[in-house]
């Protein structure tokens, strides 16, 4: 091989080393390095020119910006036994790249958690106005959450003389109000966090409207990977954006 061959390909492989160890971050971005499928340090959040080691660490890059969740328009049954439709949306964005990347991968994968966790609690959301409200894992609960850490039948909410309490039903890893376990029953008052498991509701207690109660659910603090805090999805959900049908505007 000449000395001028020899160089070329020297400096070809040159090239293709800091092609593979140098990369960007824009603006909107945020990336996050994974070796042998494992993630290595912490995100990169700032804009501009980084470093890894070439060819065995991979670059993810996930948006910074708020993203926008669509759910598909739904007939959902009121306590009258008729249906009305509602279409739902959600905002939301990654806070955390690390623990996302841990719990769903990709946006995709979020997409799909967020397709559970928000058309569900719609339904739970509408679904509330009895006196008694019962929470657990199975079906037969009006609020049904399907984790196995959530008990059978877990809690109760019961509207009595004009105020709203809350009943653990002896489950297994408890009910809390305001990150306090509660023991038996409690009075809710509006405003007060409640959380099953994971799952954590704001109660939005009221003005009784006969015995209703109403609960409005906040996405779990992990399930996208956000830190610690609880930060409530935008369930600005155009909820009745399209009125109740009845069967005859149907035909």
């Amino acid at each position: 091989m000449t000395r001028p061959t020899s160089l070329l390909l020297l400096a070809a492989v040159v090239l293709v080393t800091l092609n593979s160890a140098l990369y960007t971050v824009g603006e909107t971005e945020q990336t996050l390095i994974t070796q042998f499928g494992e993630p290595v340090g912490s995100a990169h959040t700032d804009p501009g020119l980084h470093v890894k080691v070439p060819f065995i660490q991979i670059v993810h890059r996930f948006d910074k910006r708020w993203l926008e969740w669509d759910g598909d328009p739904n007939q959902i049954p009121t306590r009258d036994k008729k249906y009305i439709w509602v279409d739902t949306y959600s905002r939301w964005r990654i806070g955390d790249p690390l623990r996302f990347y841990q719990r769903v991968r990709d946006e995709r994968g979020a997409q799909s958690r967020l397709d559970d966790i928000v058309d569900g609690e719609t339904r739970n959301v509408i679904a509330l106005d009895k006196a008694v409200t019962r929470i657990g894992r199975e079906a037969d609960n009006d609020v049904v959450i399907r984790v196995p850490t959530v008990s059978s039948h877990h809690a109760q909410i019961e509207y009595r003389q004009g105020q709203f309490h809350l009943r653990d039903l002896r489950s297994t890893n408890g009910t809390f109000v305001n990150k306090e376990k509660i023991e038996g029953e409690v009075l809710l008052k509006s405003g007060d966090i409640v959380r099953f498991d994971e799952f954590r509701y704001t109660f939005m207690g009221p003005e009784p409207m006969h015995g209703g109660t109403m609960m409005r659910a906040a996405l779990p603090p992990d399930a996208l990977g956000r830190s610690g805090r609880q930060k409530t999805l935008s369930l600005e959900a155009d909820a009745l954006k399209e009125a109740q049908r009845d069967k005859e505007s149907e035909k």
